[in-house]
């Protein structure tokens, strides 16, 4: 056979490789998906951490909220931005299209969380009540996850300088958890706040610094905030130090109303002698 005769044929072959997919792109044969739109119903799915599209689409295959996970694999050929589907718990329909079902995963209001507000400057007792609160559980469910977390029995454990107290340890902050946590998971994140925050500002070596330990600096924050706006912080926390360096009693509002359990401005005497 001559080169040029091969040449002919390789061109006619690469021709007609070019016509197939033509035709496979404007007449397909293949199997289409059937579903289509928003569905109808509810349905939750979970997408654990590190789960891939792949991943992705056999779970919303298996709770029918696709068709097939082939059907959402090639929807999200087209769309990159499917790649930051992200883990967590989500509140779906029954027979969607796959491009709507990727629409609904990618909306935040789509995720089922539980959300709880850990205001500043409160006690553990107020912050179990609204820990309780917020996850809509009983205060001695979450009371029991406290113990156990002073008692070291939860995945994490408080400093040795917490004395087995989670007093001053729960985070200040929002905490967006998935929809069915357990109070102790929430815990967990929450004391694990608590180490990231304390890292950051290097605790323990800036309290040796001053010649403090840890939990009494963590002590005199707490009298700050509770006495003063954070515009006066820095003068209060001037005051405890003078006060302290010639071991002068605090006579802090603070400390009297900790103890009582109280919140008030004005004390009998047997009051500030309890």
């Amino acid at each position: 056979m001559s080169q040029l005769n091969k040449k002919l044929i390789l061109i006619a072959i690469g021709a007609l490789v070019a016509v197939v997919a033509l035709v496979v792109v404007i007449y397909p044969t293949g199997p289409k998906e059937s579903w289509s739109g928003a569905g109808y119903g509810d349905v939750a799915i979970e997408i654990p951490d590190g789960a891939n599209l792949t991943a992705i689409g056999r779970i919303l295959a298996s709770a029918g909220v696709v068709e097939t996970a082939s059907f959402f694999a090639i929807s999200t050929y087209d769309r990159e931005e499917a790649k930051r589907i992200q883990p967590g718990r989500y509140l779906m329909a029954l027979e969607m299209g796959s491009d709507e079902a990727i629409d609904r995963l990618l909306d935040p209001e789509s995720k089922l969380q539980a959300v709880v507000l850990l205001q500043e400057g409160l006690r553990l007792s107020s912050a179990i009540n609204a820990i309780a609160r917020q996850l809509q559980i009983p205060q001695a469910e979450v009371m029991k996850a406290i113990e156990d977390l002073e008692s070291g029995k939860l995945k994490i454990e408080l400093p040795d300088y917490a004395e087995r107290s989670a007093e001053g340890f729960l985070f200040p902050v929002t905490y967006s958890f998935r929809d069915n946590v357990s109070v102790e998971e929430a815990l967990v994140e929450i004391v694990q706040r608590y180490y990231k925050t304390e890292r950051a500002v290097n605790l323990e070596a800036a309290a040796q610094k001053m010649n403090f330990t840890a939990r009494e600096i963590l002590t005199m924050a707490s009298l700050v905030e509770a006495e003063a706006f954070p515009g006066d912080f820095g003068k209060v926390a001037r005051t405890i130090f003078n006060r302290l360096k010639v071991n002068m009693p605090l006579q802090f509002d603070a400390t009297v109303n900790y103890a009582l359990g109280s919140n008030k401005l004005l004390f009998t005497p047997e009051q500030f002698a309890f």
